[in-house]
């Protein structure tokens, strides 16, 4: 069918659904689906993929997977603006009615997901396409030991890779005394009603947050400490990352799935602690991101996590 006759078919199905074709890309199963005039093109992408028993990542909202448009005499167009609604969309020049859904190569780091540009690739440079330096490791969730920053490994559709500062924080000796601004924000801490302080231990800074709420249930206890470790760079800008959790600590009756899987468990002041996989969705911005502001961040882990 040709262009004019798709749109004098689109003007004869005016108030009711407009049926496509749609086939998992390159070579896989195909269906038809019915979609509304006003719907937009991310619409059909996840009405696409639900027909097809496909799971779009990271999310149906915000898809990295996509969606093309199939020509007679092209393999496919990728279609770059999903925001544009499928009626305005088969108006175009040269459109069809047959779209293909490919599910791309998505790659998680922490709460962050891309595209691996490559089936294998090195934990650098999975850490520089997730705009990360090398002041980070890159852990597998289940796994305690940092991965090889030369060693290739496989990535699979769906692959899920904590990134930490390791603990190290860029290393040398220990501040002996807080800076003018840590201990302006410590002090903000105190007034806020905190019980925090400054710990010194193998060459590294900790804040110690005791007593930080948590709702019973699902959490076997309503109070936790947390133990923040502090770049050594933090007073010239170093963004915070994560906490450890000490433990025990019980959720729903076992460890909590975002407990421990990263980085190796700490002792500190006669206590084990474990690091929280609890990351910021968005980068760490100055002025206004703060150790106040990171342990209201953490402080959100025990309300808004999930097991």
């Amino acid at each position: 069918m040709d262009s004019q006759v798709e749109r004098q078919a689109d003007r004869r199905e005016s108030g009711h659904d407009i049926k496509l074709e749609v086939r998992r890309l390159p070579d896989g199963p195909d269906t038809t689906v019915g979609i509304e005039r006003r719907d937009t093109l991310l619409d059909l992408l996840g009405r696409a993929a639900t027909a097809l028993d496909l799971e779009l990542l990271p999310s149906i909202d915000e898809p990295l997977d996509t969606l093309h448009n199939l020509r007679p005499r092209e393999r496919d167009e990728l279609i770059q603006d999903l925001g544009q609604n499928v009626e305005d969309y088969l108006h175009a020049p040269h459109t069809t009615r047959d779209f293909g859904v490919r599910l791309e190569r998505v790659l998680f780091v922490n709460k962050k997901a891309r595209i691996a540009p490559e089936p294998s690739m090195t934990p650098r440079q999975i850490l520089g396409l997730f705009g990360l330096d090398e002041n980070f490791s890159l852990y597998r969730p289940d796994g305690n030991e940092p991965l090889p920053l030369d060693s290739e490994i496989p990535i699979e559709r769906g692959m899920r890779l904590e990134a930490q500062r390791d603990g190290k924080y860029g290393g040398g000796a220990p501040v002996t005394a807080p800076l003018p601004k840590l201990q302006r924000e410590l002090g903000e801490l105190e007034a806020l009603g905190h019980s925090a302080r400054l710990i010194h231990h193998g060459g590294q800074r900790y804040v110690r947050i005791d007593g930080v709420p948590a709702p019973t249930p699902p959490w076997a206890t309503s109070r936790h400490d947390i133990l923040i470790a502090l770049p050594n760079g933090y007073e010239q800008g170093a963004a915070l990352d994560a906490f450890y959790l000490a433990q025990p600590s019980l959720y729903d009756g076992r460890k909590h799935r975002r407990v421990g899987n990263a980085g190796q468990p700490l002792t500190l002041e006669g206590q084990t602690w474990l690091l929280v996989s609890w990351h910021y969705k968005s980068a760490w911005r100055l002025p206004q991101d703060t150790l106040v502001t990171h342990v209201l961040h953490c402080r959100s882990f025990f309300t808004e996590a999930e097991a």
